[in-house]
């Protein structure tokens, strides 16, 4: 098992598998509705070094996440870097 990290602070190109999501019922329900369930593969899209939104891809769909909601999804790294 690998390290687990908040969303946030993963790196463009890599595929993650969400591990838990920290958060209340609207957050969840909200992260339920685009697919962001624990199991999930996702992959980080953008870097942004200027604290910008985190812009995931999961399934054929694109979402961009602020801080703060990035910050309550946990994740695995699970491709070779």
């Amino acid at each position: 098992m690998g390290k687990v990290l908040n969303l946030y602070n993963t790196k463009k190109g890599h595929t993650y598998r969400v591990e838990r999501i920290n958060g209340g019922r609207q957050f969840t329900n909200k992260m339920d509705s685009m697919g962001i369930l624990p199991g999930k593969k996702i992959q980080r899209v953008n870097s942004s070094v200027t604290g910008g939104p985190v812009v995931i891809q999961v399934g054929n769909a694109q979402y961009a996440l602020g801080r703060g909601m990035a910050s309550k999804i946990q994740v695995e790294k699970i491709d070779n870097e």
